[in-house]
């Protein structure tokens, strides 16, 4: 794991932030489920149906990894399922999933399942799928750091629900390094009861490290401030100005990042000059940038979905047009891996403006060059990756799309 020198107030809001980090790579123990690569029936009722088709029909995609040699991809895949579930409530069907997880990955599947029960205060439930994550993390594999990340994901989970004893006794035999997770240091500086010129100062002290990760997370700590202090002017004009200044030591690309959050967190308060001031921050940063088509056409679509939803329909159109040129002109340039995913960018944006009939056509095509590349990894990545989506941005296939997808979904054959 990559490993940086830190001060000891750095070294501390690092630790603190595993307490309320839930890891991106989480779990143990396989199912019947889980081997078989099918998911049971369960009946759901309208207007989750058909989401609940797809993501099934995701699942089982994943599920046609072979466990041996690809765990890694497979569990990687199934849990990308299991937090589309999450994300459109349907959390018995994400449960059901990650009960067919077979490493680590099922521990934090289950924080995630319990994060959301948490913010419906259903905290009886939380309790109950902890338990299952806890079964998780004392398993032993030989990697300490596997549980350690479930233990720090369930910590996350104890601190939401104000038990902050029990996720300080999670973690303080948790030898772990977030390795500058950003997001996870902002959920910290949410949670702690600090002033601001406190949590400046930690930030400005994670910074001064010089080292990239740490600056990176000190990014991200001053988002999580922007949009706590939101409300306050004076505030958060302060707090922008102090990420500016820490921003010039990293690439752009990676305050693109943190400005795109910052951005979504506005558009959704509906404060339209505030969001096209960043837009201009962000579009200046992206003009600025040396980018792949696979990282800047993404970003473009973004950009687009934000400059609709913050009023300017027709600016946000001229954007995404500009996307959509990038690709059709520069697909081949394109890696065939890189292909499904970057013009599904494209139809996640064309989605969140409310252009559902053209995101239909464009994920029929996203569907179709998931299939080209002749490796089976990439296509099983590109058929579960994309069967969530649509899944996650409300378009819902017809009956000609959704019979392609199950096709493709049954021609997927084991990984070699």
């Amino acid at each position: 794991m990559h490993s940086s020198k830190v001060t000891s107030v750095g070294l501390m809001v690092i630790v603190m932030a595993v307490m309320l980090h839930v890891g991106s790579t989480a779990v143990y123990g396989s199912s019947s489920k889980a081997t078989s690569g099918k998911t049971s029936e369960q009946s759901i009722s309208s207007p989750f149906e058909w989401q609940a088709h797809l993501l099934r029909a995701a699942y089982e995609g994943a599920s046609t990894f072979p466990l041996v040699p690809h765990i890694k991809n497979r569990s990687r895949a199934q849990e990308t399922v299991v937090n589309g579930c999450v994300e459109v409530g349907l959390t018995e069907l994400a449960e059901e999933m990650a009960d067919g997880i077979a490493n680590f990955r099922r521990g934090t599947s289950y924080t995630t399942i319990a994060l959301h029960y948490i913010d419906l205060g259903k905290h009886d439930q939380a309790e109950r799928i902890l338990k299952k994550a806890q079964l998780v993390a004392n398993t032993d594999d030989g990697s300490a750091w596997r549980s350690a990340r479930v233990r720090s994901a369930m910590a996350r989970c104890f601190a939401r629900m104000g038990q902050h004893d029990r996720a300080v006794e999670l973690m303080k035999d948790n030898a772990i390094s977030l390795s500058g997770d950003g997001k996870a240091l902002a959920d910290v500086l949410l949670s702690v009861n600090r002033t601001l010129d406190e949590q400046l100062a930690v930030l400005e002290t994670q910074a001064a490290t010089g080292e990239f990760e740490q600056i990176k997370a000190a990014l991200w700590g001053y988002g999580g401030l922007y949009k706590k202090h939101y409300s306050d002017v004076a505030k958060r004009t302060l707090i922008h100005e102090r990420l500016e200044a820490a921003a010039k030591k990293l690439p752009g690309g990676i305050l693109m990042e943190v400005v795109m959050d910052m951005t979504e967190y506005v558009v959704q308060k509906g404060d339209e000059a505030v969001a096209l001031k960043l837009i201009d921050w962000a579009n200046e940063l992206l003009g600025n940038a040396s980018a792949s088509l696979y990282r800047s056409i993404p970003l473009r679509a973004q950009l687009a979905s934000l400059t609709t939803r913050a009023g300017q329909k027709a600016e946000g159109e001229k954007i995404l047009a500009k996307a959509m040129a990038d690709f059709e002109s520069g697909a081949e340039q394109l890696k065939t891996l890189q292909r499904a995913g970057t013009l599904r960018s494209i139809a996640e944006a064309h989605a969140e403006a409310g252009n559902v009939k053209i995101a239909l056509e464009i994920y029929r095509r996203v569907f179709e060059l998931g299939t080209i590349n002749p490796n089976i990894r990439p296509r099983i990545v590109d058929f579960t990756d994309s069967c969530v989506s649509m899944a996650l941005h409300g378009v819902k296939p017809d009956a000609s799309l959704l019979a392609r997808i199950t096709q493709i979904g049954k021609e997927l054959g084991p990984a070699q």
